[in-house]
Order: structure tokens, then sequence, then C-alpha cells
């Protein structure tokens, strides 16, 4: 369901960034590649994580659960930050090593990478969220977080601040974005400290 959700929610969005013209949708797609790579990393921390914590929980070991969590999270926010920032250093260099030849579709890319860049921070939040959830049964809560964050805040906020009433241009597309980021990964904080996910899902 999640999956379908986001598969139509990005379908949605390519159109509201096409609407500020081929250079802006270029631009998302070249900006948004190095932070693929970024979720790769940290994706493969966190597939680790929700394996133990599942075992953690399954064995009845709910504080060790818990600290897993933590750590995950810690680890994952610490090197999407380092990435991040490099990425914001390097980022006229990263745009032009896709399309040399193109200064505004390099600018638009370059601004999305700053703009985008820290709320990759909120986004792993969100992603660690995920993992807990994989791992304790409890996707739920998770799957409307990742609704909201796409066809609630993501869709609406772009447009509202892109080609809609704010009309900020390309940069307010990225700063829509941006924010969705941020309010979905600290709802999804919130979710994790909470701690409701400890709970079994399967009561003897």
């Amino acid at each position: 369901m999640s999956s379908l959700s986001d598969a139509a929610g990005f379908t949605v969005l390519a159109a509201i960034i096409s609407m500020l013209g081929s250079s802006a949708l270029a631009a998302w797609g070249i900006g948004d590649r190095p932070f693929g790579v970024l979720d790769i990393i940290v994706g493969s921390i966190l597939a680790a994580s929700s394996t133990i914590i599942g075992q953690n929980l399954g064995a009845g070991n709910y504080e060790k659960a818990r600290e897993t969590a933590y750590k995950a999270l810690l680890i994952s926010i610490a090197i999407t930050s380092l990435g991040v920032l490099v990425m914001i250093a390097l980022r006229y260099n990263i745009a032009n090593l896709f399309i040399p030849s193109d200064s505004e579709v390099i600018e638009y890319a370059s601004d999305f990478i700053l703009i985008m860049g820290p709320s990759i921070v909120f986004f792993t939040m969100l992603r660690t969220a995920f993992s807990v959830a994989q791992g304790s049964g409890h996707t739920r809560a998770v799957m409307y977080i990742s609704i909201i964050r796409l066809w609630f805040l993501r869709n609406i906020l772009s447009y509202l601040f892109g080609p809609g009433p704010l009309a900020l241009g390309v940069q307010g597309l990225w700063i829509g974005m941006s924010l969705s980021n941020v309010i979905t990964g600290l709802i999804s904080l919130a979710w994790i400290f909470r701690g409701k996910w400890l709970k079994p899902v399967i009561k003897d």
C-alpha cells in the first residue's frame, strides 16, 4: 500500500515540478541522485538494526531493542549529516558532472542540494522509523506518516511555494519538498521516542 501510494505521489510531484519547465524537472533528477547513494548506505545499517530489534523484542529484551533503535538513529543521522555537508560543499561540481553544458539546470540542481540537503537528516529519522516499524511489526503508523509526507505535505507545499499562490519559482519547489521532510521527520522522531512499538504485536 505504501509503495503504491509513493509511486502515485511521485507521479503527481513530477507533474507539479514540470509546471516550472523541463530544466526544473531535470534538476530534480540530478540533485536527488547523490542523496539516493547516501540513502543506500544508511539503509544497509537500518536493515541490520531492524533484524536486531525484532530479535530482541521476540526474546523480551525490550530495553535492548530500544537501545538498538536509538543507536541506529544516532549513527544514521551522523552519517547523513556528514554526507550532506560534503554534498553541499561540492554541489556545483556534482551538478556539473551530469550536465556540464546547461548553466540553468546546474543552478537549479545546486539549489536543490543546498535547500534539500539539511532536510535529508530529517528524512533519515523517517527511514529509522521505518526500520523500527519493520522490526517491531508496528507498521501502520509509519505508513500513515509516509502517505501524509508525500500527499498532504510534499505535493501540496511544493505547489504552494513553487508554481502556486506563493510563486517562489523553482526554489519554492525545493523549499516545499524540504519542509515535508522536516515535519514528518519530527513526527517520526516523536513516534520512536514514545515507544509504543515496544508492545508485542502478537499476544500469547
